[in-house]
């Protein structure tokens, strides 16, 4: 609260004043969030939410989707990217060589592609590949974000069965989906 000096001088490009819409009353951090415009300024936003399901107190994990067709002045409901599945935080600090993320990619139909990094379901809804429990995991839809595909379940990316310590350093997956719609992922 102190007016702007030459000692203390405001630094900054100012060009209008922005608005945030909030899409999810639940936790969300920033490192777990990630926007991609496709064409015809379509906003597609996939996060990582927290949510208590009871009877347990600790949160569980998932991912949700929305997008916007009016440049962000409005949102789709956000639905669950991985349908029933919740899963648990790789880390809640960063400090182990794990960390859960999300990356979002919208491909030349206008279809999005959401990978992330999670340890296995806690509640019962497994993925299946609790050998190692720390993955990548990718989900996509064949309908603008409507719908996701595998219905309430994933596809494990990383490779632990050939790889034993893959699934140990799962973190910050990246996607990159090339012109003839190859996907192409990194962690």
């Amino acid at each position: 609260n102190q007016a702007a000096t030459p000692t203390y001088p405001v630094i900054g490009n100012f060009h209008n004043l922005e608005t945030a819409e909030i899409l999810e009353s639940r936790n969300v951090d920033g490192l777990r969030a990630d926007v991609v415009v496709s064409d015809g300024g379509i906003i597609h936003t996939a996060w990582i939410t927290q949510e208590v399901v009871s009877p347990v107190t600790t949160p569980v994990y998932n991912v949700r989707y929305a997008r916007s067709n009016d440049g962000g002045d409005t949102f789709s409901s956000a639905v669950s990217v991985s349908g029933s599945l919740r899963f648990d935080l790789l880390t809640i600090d960063g400090g182990g060589p794990s960390f859960s993320t999300v990356d979002i990619e919208v491909d030349s139909r206008g279809n999005p592609r959401v990978v992330y990094a999670f340890n296995h379901s806690p509640d019962g809804h497994t993925v299946g590949f609790a050998s190692n429990p720390d993955n990548v995991y990718f989900n996509h839809s064949e309908n603008g974000g409507a719908t996701w595909l595998p219905n309430n379940s994933a596809v494990r990316v990383n490779d632990i069965d050939v790889v034993a310590t893959e699934g140990v350093l799962s973190a910050f997956p990246r996607m990159a989906i090339d012109q003839r719609d190859n996907i192409y992922i990194t962690y």
